[in-house]
């Protein structure tokens, strides 16, 4: 089956060589990387080129339209979603896309832990991992990042793929997924992402946004309008 991994871009050049770095350190290969880029006006897509991803022109901001947008145009039979901000384990591809290939899930969640964390970043991301994601997916709730979340084109276009949300359009995306097919929570296929929105928010804001948002999207079907961009 055919692997097309799909970022959303806008002004990445501090973070992305590495996210691309650490994909093209898979021990599974993707068939391609598609950049979604929305105007970068810095060395973003002399990045992606040098990476020889292929580049998608996106005509407007938000992270779930350029999402979509990438996916439009992607060749795979399997989609990965992941971020510009992110490093990724030698292992995460293969991991995260095995349940698909075997025919065990039609679509897969990884893990989601904070590059350059301390203390306190690592113990939340161990409860997180460990306890809590799995007990949202036992109690019929879903939890998932964009970061990291592989499904079959089939089943993303029959549920009409990303729907066009500031924020928890990835959650939303598996919710409804779920109702038709079996999603797994895959804890080895671990994603390294940047602390830079912790960083600027400190950790009571972001996990208060978060987990608020969290309910709206499993309970209401909505989520926060607003979702602020952090280049820093």
């Amino acid at each position: 089956m055919r692997i097309s991994i799909v970022i959303p871009t806008y002004n990445e050049e501090r973070y992305l060589a590495k996210t691309l770095k650490s994909i093209m350190r898979q021990s599974l290969k993707p068939d391609e990387v598609i950049i979604a880029d929305y105007k970068s006006k810095d060395k973003t897509r002399e990045i992606a080129k040098k990476f020889k991803c292929r580049i998608v022109d996106v005509k407007r901001e938000g992270i779930g339209y350029g999402r979509a947008k990438g996916v439009e145009k992607a060749k795979g039979d399997i989609i990965v979603l992941a971020s510009a901000d992110a490093v990724y384990d030698n292992e995460w591809l293969y991991n995260l896309t095995r349940p698909i290939i075997e025919g065990k899930a039609c679509a897969a969640v990884g893990s989601i832990y904070v590059e350059e964390s301390n203390l306190i970043e690592r113990v939340g991301g161990f409860i997180l991992n460990k306890c809590l994601i799995p007990l949202a997916f036992l109690i019929g709730f879903v939890f998932a990042s964009g970061d990291s979340i592989a499904i079959k084109r089939s089943v993303y276009d029959k549920v009409g793929g990303i729907r066009d949300m500031q924020t928890g359009e990835d959650t939303d995306l598996i919710k409804r997924v779920k109702k038709i097919c079996k999603v797994v929570f895959v804890e080895n296929a671990r994603t390294f992402t940047s602390n830079r929105r912790i960083r600027k928010w400190g950790w009571l804001r972001y996990a208060v946004f978060h987990t608020i948002n969290f309910f709206k999207v499993n309970l209401l079907n909505s989520s926060f309008n607003k979702y602020e961009a952090v280049r820093e």
